[in-house]
């Protein structure tokens, strides 16, 4: 599978990488390579396969080295390779580079990473782990990708996360002045919970606005914890209108208290 990942790069050197130029003739036969030069252009290099033969041309000083100007592993070794190889190659028959193999990807979510490891490597896959909060609990993988199901060449590098044991912790953004609902969708999304708490103001100007906050702008936090707003509202209108109301039914029923004694007191003087 690696093998295969390998030619793959390298079937694209002659085609339009740094070869390119010296292949422009190159025949029906599919071709790999890769060039090299070095610091100076004291050496170059251009190897290169196909799927029957393999040949690496070499350009340089058998002694000391020194600087060849404007050289390069495209230019002046690819070019003599060509030339080999077209030869070796003529007359036998075109065969590609056979297809690496290929497989699904296992689900290693909630494996310990020794287990989620060994399940990789034998599906045939190569494993790059490392570390990141997560909710959950040390040592337990709980990202992964490619993502499982997912069928791809062998010898892929999956990438899986490891939980260190510590919940992630978020900073809290700042939204004195927003919107109430804008400030609940700043919050929410790094993950944290909104409580919005009413608070009268007599500015006009604040209402609908957060006017305080808790915790502060930029305090670091758990995620998923709650963060508290407090919006500005209109005050509540006062209830005197309905106290006068109130009021006057009152006196009336006490000025009929008096009609009734009075009345009293007159039938006391008859007898």
């Amino acid at each position: 599978g690696e093998a295969r990942l390998i030619t793959a790069m390298l079937e694209a050197v002659p085609v339009s990488g740094t070869a390119a130029s010296a292949f422009g003739g190159w025949g029906k036969h599919p071709v790999a390579g890769k060039t090299g030069t070095a610091q100076e252009n004291t050496n170059v290099w251009f190897g290169g396969y196909t799927r029957q033969y393999t040949t690496v041309v070499w350009v340089g000083s058998p002694g000391n080295p020194y600087p060849m100007g404007h050289v390069f592993g495209g230019t002046i070794a690819a070019p003599i390779w060509v030339d080999f190889m077209s030869r070796i190659m003529r007359g036998l028959p075109a065969r590609g580079f056979p297809d690496p193999p290929q497989g699904p990807v296992p689900s290693v979510i909630g494996m310990k990473k020794k287990e989620a490891r060994a399940t990789l490597t034998e599906a045939g896959f190569r494993v790059s782990a490392s570390s990141g909060d997560s909710f959950s609990p040390k040592g337990q993988v709980f990202s992964q990708s490619p993502s499982a199901g997912t069928v791809t060449v062998h010898g892929t590098v999956v990438s899986i996360g490891v939980s260190p044991g510590v919940a992630p912790q978020v900073s809290v953004p700042g939204v004195l002045g927003l919107r109430g609902y804008g400030a609940r969708l700043a919050l929410q999304a790094v993950g944290l919970a909104v409580n919005t708490v009413p608070v009268e103001t007599e500015n006009p100007a604040k209402v609908g606005f957060v006017v305080a906050q808790d915790p502060q702008s930029g305090s670091r936090v758990t995620q998923g914890s709650a963060v508290t707003i407090f919006v500005g509202v209109e005050p509540e209108k006062d209830g005197g209108d309905g106290g006068g109301t109130d009021g006057g039914g009152n006196g009336g029923g006490g000025n009929g208290g008096g009609g009734g004694d009075g009345g009293g007191g007159g039938d006391g003087g008859g007898g």
